[in-house]
């Protein structure tokens, strides 16, 4: 019988979109889908170098 609480390898996983993120926010375990928070930092990350393209430009 294979173990319950073994972990799997990413590699092992068929379908990233089906992976998912537990967070713990307000006393609470919650969980997300990883790809949204990575589209959430990657459009934070965009805005930022936006930003710091306008600084940078005369």
């Amino acid at each position: 019988m294979a173990d319950p609480f073994t972990i799997p390898a990413i590699g092992e996983i068929a379908d990233p979109d089906q992976i998912r993120v537990v967070l713990f926010i307000n006393n609470k375990l919650v969980h997300a889908p990883l790809t949204e928070l990575v589209k959430h930092l990657l459009t934070r990350i965009e805005d930022l170098e936006t930003r710091v393209t306008d600084l940078e430009t005369p």
